[in-house]
């Protein structure tokens, strides 16, 4: 970090001082030039969450061995990898919302949780996840070695070598993993039928070679969209098989209940064939009852209503006599009075007379 190793940095090239290639976790607590000591110039590092391989990183690990000319890949995990921890959550369905660019970005990490709960059924949350950080290692190797003919012939060829290593952050070292593993997936990725196989990107014509390279990219972005989409197809259809399940337990209940309505039905049918003749008899007697109460009272009421006719007539008729006799009476009155008064005026008449003929 002193000046004439700054200075030198800017008047010569990396290539004839880097030591390695670093591929590791973003995570802030891991820096690889601190973890392992190392100054400017020293590493060639590419770093990325989950410290996955898709086709940035592995495009980076080639122009560090084949320019950079680094002898030495080095893949370093982590403890307490977050990447590795919300895969696994994923995984055993114990998930939470991510970005939407998260999920693409780490998805090359569910084969390694997949494979290590196949080969450990017995662990759980930090063992697993434990576990699943080294697989996840192993699994990054393994897609260097799918994508890259160009890193896979350089190790096949002895001139450069990758190896695996996990950071324990309790202690602050650097535990390397067996090389065997690595000569082991390197042989395993050689003899696949899914790898890649020309190491460069111009083999025709250039206008070729830029559509064999965008549908490259494409077809790695596939690739890494894969088994997340795998795992979710791997869902839906324990999904589908339940309703399916619960469909034909519905399905079973309703043809059940089907046939004991029918059964009910022609039970019903039979009664009513047995006993046709005897209830209809019966309900022609109840007819008859009820049409014999209503006539009568029917009747009862046409009979009340004649009497209460009647009686409105006689006491309209009375009324009028009433009326016809106190008028007459009013009449008669008014004549008494008129003699009555023909009488007072005769006697008025006669006193008259006699007061006259006595005093004359």
């Amino acid at each position: 970090m002193d000046s004439k190793r700054i200075f030198q940095a800017g008047t010569e090239s990396q290539g004839k001082h880097a030591l390695a290639t670093i591929l590791s976790c973003s995570d802030s607590r891991v820096p690889p030039e601190i973890v392992f000591d190392a100054g400017i110039m020293d590493l060639f590092v590419i770093r990325v969450a989950g410290n996955v391989a898709n086709t940035d990183e592995i495009g980076t690990a080639e122009y560090g061995l084949c320019h950079v000319n680094t002898p030495v890949l080095v893949v370093l995990g982590h403890t307490q990898c977050g990447a590795v921890t919300a895969v696994t959550q994923e995984v055993t369905g114990h998930g939470h919302p991510l970005e939407r660019n998260i999920p693409p970005l780490v998805s090359s990490i569910i084969p390694a949780v997949q494979r290590t709960m196949a080969d450990n059924p017995d662990l759980k949350d930090d063992a697993l996840i434990k576990k699943a950080i080294e697989m996840n290692v192993w699994q990054v190797i393994k897609n260097l070695f799918l994508k890259s003919p160009a890193v896979r012939e350089l190790v096949k060829g002895g001139k450069a070598k990758v190896v695996g290593a996990i950071y324990d952050m309790h202690t602050g070292k650097v535990n390397w993993l067996p090389v065997e593993k690595v000569s082991a997936i390197l042989k395993e990725a050689d003899a696949s039928p899914e790898k890649a196989i020309n190491a460069m990107f111009e083999q025709n014509t250039p206008t070729q070679d830029k559509a064999a390279g965008h549908k490259a990219a494409a077809s790695n972005d596939d690739q890494t969209l894969a088994p997340r989409v795998k795992d979710l197809a791997a869902k839906l259809d324990s999904k589908t098989a339940e309703a399916a399940s619960e469909l034909k337990e519905v399905r079973s209940k309703l043809d059940s209940l089907a046939g004991q309505v029918k059964n009910l039905t022609d039970s019903g049918k039979g009664i009513a064939t047995d006993a046709g003749s005897e209830t209809s008899k019966a309900l022609a007697a109840d007819l008859k009852t009820i049409k014999a109460g209503m006539e009568t009272r029917l009747s009862v009421f046409e009979s009340s209503t004649s009497w209460m006719f009647w009686m409105l007539v006689s006491l309209l008729t009375l009324s009028v006599l009433c009326f016809s006799w106190l008028f007459w009476k009013l009449g008669n009155l008014g004549a008494q009075q008129e003699m009555l008064r023909g009488k007072v005026r005769k006697a008025f008449e006669r006193i008259n007379s006699d007061i006259k003929r006595m005093g004359g």
